[in-house]
Order: C-alpha cells, then sequence, then structure tokens
C-alpha cells in the first residue's frame, strides 16, 4: 500500500514495460439543487454572448489590422472605420454581458455550496 492509495501492479504481454496502477481516494460532494438553479448555472445565453463577445474581439483586431497596413481609397475606408466603430460597441455590449453572466453563475455556485444540507 503506498502513501497515496492502493498500488495495483499490472503484468502487460510485454514484461520489459511494467504497468503501475495508483488509485488515489477522493472525496465526491453533492449537492441538491432546483431544476431552476441547475438551469441558471447552465444558462444558454451566457455560452452565447460570451461566443459572440470573442467573434467580435476577434472581427475587431482583424479590423484594426486592415486600417493600419493597407492603404484603402476613401469609401472602402471609411466603411472599414464604420465597421470598427460598430464592432467596438458590440465588444463591449456582449464583454459585459458576459462578466455580468459569469458573476451571477459564480454567485449562484456559491449559495447552492454555502448551503449544507
Amino acid at each position: 500500500m503506498s502513501a497515496r492509495g492502493r498500488k495495483i501492479t499490472v503484468r502487460p504481454e510485454d514484461p520489459a514495460h511494467p504497468v503501475t496502477v495508483v488509485q488515489v481516494p477522493r472525496t465526491i460532494e453533492m449537492y441538491n439543487v432546483t431544476s431552476e438553479e441547475l438551469d441558471g448555472i447552465g444558462s444558454a445565453s451566457a455560452a452565447l454572448n460570451f461566443g459572440i463577445f470573442t467573434l467580435c474581439v476577434g472581427v475587431l483586431v482583424s479590423l484594426i489590422i486592415t486600417l493600419t497596413t493597407v492603404d484603402l481609397e476613401t469609401r472602402p475606408f471609411a466603411a472599414y472605420v464604420a465597421a470598427a466603430i460598430v464592432t467596438t460597441v458590440l465588444s463591449i455590449y456582449f464583454g459585459s454581458r458576459s462578466a455580468v453572466d459569469w458573476r451571477e453563475r459564480n454567485a449562484r455556485i456559491r449559495r447552492i455550496t454555502e448551503r449544507r444540507g
């Protein structure tokens, strides 16, 4: 028996390469939750907000790189600037919604794990 758990030696077909499996005991805590609490933790809107935020940031970086490295005529330049402004606003909006969702989810999890019984 090892200090971390039970030690099991497996004898493979090739004795030159023995395999040792160490079982480490652990504790699993289970909490009773309502369906509303579970829905709040696994909300699809939180994932959607974060996904759109990361998409907008990627598009914004692409637009900024294009604006700073490519010589554009006036009309396409204006379109790229407008797209960069819109993407900046969307990034801020969805980023803030994602942060709010993250804090709410963590608060729900904390409330669930703090109550005992």
